[in-house]
């Protein structure tokens, strides 16, 4: 099978950092303009059937959020599995799963449209929406509810043109989306030619149409330029499993989606104490936030794929350099929009609203709330980070504990200390605190090649080794162990009650398990190539971040094992002391068969570790 985009893939692992962060990234923003135009070129035209067509449609905007809050979650579980995949190498992974996601997508829409359909009547009238009221919302929610399928299923597919390094695609689909609701939603709405007036219905129906033509051009572009869709291999089990490995994404990715709305309505109930003038001041702040905020939000969606992608491939340097260059970005964008709204609040307040208390509310808003944008900025770089490499409970943690767990009783006690600037305070506090701790758990990723490995004990001499596999199945012999820990600055680290790690600094070379099994990471082209020799196996647990394994049963297996060490402790001295250092040369000697294996291992450790120990 042909590779999924080979151009892209290539430069998402090879490509200049920075280079590659804004191609994705650029793409992202467009995309993010494109859904917010949609959005208001929907309530332009529904304005000018009146007053009444504009409530009802305001109904619909908590059943749209929790539908397109799962279409989110999917596309999200579906791009970083994919990315993963696809940076290590493992093209039909790639290709099960983009489609056992489509396959996923149509029966949650099919569920969706179908209790949808059903209960909307009874849904809508709980909410407040009676006589009348409820009429339009039936009207516009019917063709919204059977035409579903157009939101969901391309966001599945647009998250895997991403996962391959192709966010142009998904941009321009979405920007010409935009364009065709433009066209088609006065002609719907207000009637043309044989087309008759059709108001709400009419609105509902144009966006169907133009989702419709987006799910065409994006399945043309999947099927005819990747090879990412196809049923071949496809098993009832290898199905469950995709859907799990998505899962493990997309769910905390969907709820972390569903508390953010709910938080804001904590929020905004809270400000409403205060009176008419701090609620439209917070409006129009939360606006402000959005636009301001997109940017480094688009950069977070660039950088999925390109983490996804790296850590699969077991690029841990390229990796951290992404990290670090997002923050720094998203620090300083964030700084800068801050002072820049600071400055410019009192016009801005005047720009908004003729009412004065507006306007001093808004000045307030504008000259306190801003001072988070560098944290928010980062809790997004972060949590971006924490789902594209398989971690997304912190993903979700963290975004709960700034909006919920922390927002809502810091917010409060301001509230209760200084009014509505208090409040605002409140959240500042929770964002800064949600920020540091997500750096905090971020250490391992941005630092990669650091002095101390986190949570490991003291370094073992070689009787205490001895010992610690003396509990284990395999008893392993003394001069062997001998021998390991003889490799330059190597040391054996007990991590946890479990593990004995082989390190250099805190970077990982190896470990063993209670069973004595040896795990260690590689680059993938070395590792798929030990693999079809029958050295080692995939990890079963983290096959996709680059680790594999080798059986240690017996003393016969003891002299693999020890190679594999030595093998993997040459990757790293080749990529920190190149292959001219004496001691590399050394290792060359015990641990290679010949120059063009040298060449091969030099030209994964240089790929594989792309900065310096001293970054």
């Amino acid at each position: 099978m042909s590779d999924p985009s080979p151009k892209s893939t290539g430069k998402l692992l090879s490509g200049d950092v920075r280079t590659v962060l804004r191609d994705m990234s650029t793409p992202m923003l467009f995309a993010l303009i494109a859904m917010i135009l949609v959005n208001l070129i929907d309530t332009y035209w529904v304005s000018r059937l009146g007053t009444e067509a504009l409530a009802a449609m305001t109904f619909t905007f908590p059943v749209a959020s929790v539908v397109v809050n799962i279409a989110i979650g999917l596309m999200i579980g579906t791009s970083v599995a994919v990315a993963r995949a696809v940076g290590g190498g493992r093209v039909e992974q790639a290709r099960h799963l983009t489609t056992h996601a489509a396959v996923l997508a149509v029966g949650v829409v099919a569920v969706v449209s179908t209790l949808g359909l059903i209960f909307q009547g009874d849904l809508f009238r709980a909410m407040g929406a009676e006589g009348e009221m409820l009429t339009d919302v039936q009207e516009y929610m019917t063709p919204w509810f059977i035409g579903v399928a157009f939101l969901v299923v391309p966001m599945i597919a647009n998250g895997a043109l991403r996962a391959v390094g192709d966010p142009k695609t998904p941009s321009r689909v979405m920007m010409a989306a935009a364009a065709l609701n433009a066209v088609l939603d006065p002609i719907f709405i207000f009637g043309w030619g044989p087309i008759p007036r059709l108001e709400l219905e009419g609105a509902a129906i144009a966006t169907v149409i133009a989702r419709f033509v987006t799910m065409v051009v994006v399945f043309v572009v999947l099927l005819r330029k990747t090879d990412l869709l196809g049923f071949a291999g496809t098993t009832p089990r290898k199905m469950v499993e995709s859907w799990r490995t998505i899962g493990r994404v997309a769910v905390p990715a969907m709820v972390t989606n569903a508390v953010g709305p709910f938080a804001l309505g904590l929020l905004t109930t809270m400000v409403a104490a205060h009176g008419p003038f701090a609620l439209a001041a917070w409006g129009i702040g939360a606006r402000l936030n959005a636009l301001v905020l997109m940017v480094p939000n688009a950069l977070s969606g660039g950088l999925s794929p390109f983490v996804g992608q790296n850590w699969g491939a077991h690029l841990k340097a390229r990796v951290a350099d992404g990290i670090r260059m997002s923050i720094w970005f998203a620090v300083l964008w964030g700084t800068g929009a801050a002072a820049v709204l600071m400055v410019v609040a009192p016009l801005l307040g005047g720009l908004f609203s003729d009412e004065l208390g507006v306007q001093k509310e808004l000045v307030t808003y504008l000259r306190t709330l801003p001072v988070a944008y560098p944290f928010m900025a980062t809790v997004s770089i972060c949590a971006s980070t924490f789902n594209a490499v398989d971690r997304a409970t912190r993903s979700t943690l963290l975004s709960v504990m700034r909006s919920l767990l922390l927002a809502i009783p810091f917010a409060w006690v301001g509230d209760q200390l200084y009014d509505f600037q208090g409040l605002m305070l409140g959240m500042v506090l929770a964002t800064t605190a949600t920020a540091l701790l997500g750096v905090r758990w971020m250490r391992t990723y941005l630092w990669p090649l650091g002095e101390q490995p986190p949570g490991a004990g003291p370094a073992l001499v070689v009787d205490q080794m001895v010992a610690w596999f003396q509990m284990t199945p395999v008893n392993t012999l003394p001069e062997t162990v001998e021998r390991m820990l003889s490799l330059e600055r190597l040391k054996a680290r007990e991590v946890g009650s479990s593990r004995l790690g082989l390190f250099i600094g805190s970077r990982e070379l190896a470990h063993f398990d209670r069973q004595g099994v040896l795990s260690v990471p590689l680059p993938v082209e070395v590792g798929n190539n030990l693999v079809r020799l029958g050295r080692l196996t995939h990890h079963p647990d983290q096959e996709d971040n680059g680790w594999y394994r080798a059986r240690n049963d017996n003393e016969s297996d003891l002299a693999a094992v020890e190679w594999l060490v030595g093998l993997s402790h040459l990757l790293y001295e080749l990529s920190q002391r190149g292959a001219g250092d004496p001691i590399t040369q050394e290792e060359i000697k015990r641990f290679t068969r010949g120059p063009q294996c040298v060449a091969a291992l030099t030209a994964a450790a240089a790929r594989w570790d792309a900065v310096d120990e001293a970054a």
